[in-house]
């Protein structure tokens, strides 16, 4: 349904990992290209897609991988990373054997869990271990 209110990048990326699970491999492409016509740098679907390609020995497959790791490496460099995509991109240098990325990708990783655990989620300005203040208090 979402794909139907608002077709864009992700929402075919998710029908696409939809068709995926259930055996529709032609739409299962389909969506994973169009996911990539309304953003060519969404670098989930170049890695799905890409894996998929090579899978079939297709070598856009590789170039794909290779753009998804591209992608992911300037917004590392860029500081433009979050936890997901930083996660995406330890995967991705781990498949393409590529050490350096992997570990430049690792440590940023570790940074933002270690940053993002840093708050309680349901009082910012309270520090995690830290008693919290109720009402009354």
């Amino acid at each position: 349904k979402a794909y139907e209110a608002k077709a864009d990048e992700l929402t075919a990326y998710n029908l696409a990992l939809s068709a995926e699970e259930i055996g529709e491999t032609g739409a299962f492409t389909r969506l994973l290209r169009e996911s990539l016509d309304f953003d060519s740098k969404f670098s989930p679907a170049l890695w799905v897609l890409g894996r998929h390609l090579e899978g079939e020995d297709d070598p856009e497959g590789l170039e794909m991988v290779n753009r998804s790791r591209s992608v992911l490496l300037t917004r590392l460099e860029t500081g433009q990373i979050d936890v997901g995509s930083c996660a995406l991109l330890v995967e991705i240098a781990r498949y393409l054997n590529d050490s350096q990325s992997e570990n430049a990708a690792e440590r940023r990783l570790n940074e933002l869990r270690t940053a993002a655990g840093l708050y309680d989620p349901d009082n910012l300005l309270v520090a995690k271990g830290s008693s919290k203040l109720t009402k009354g208090n």
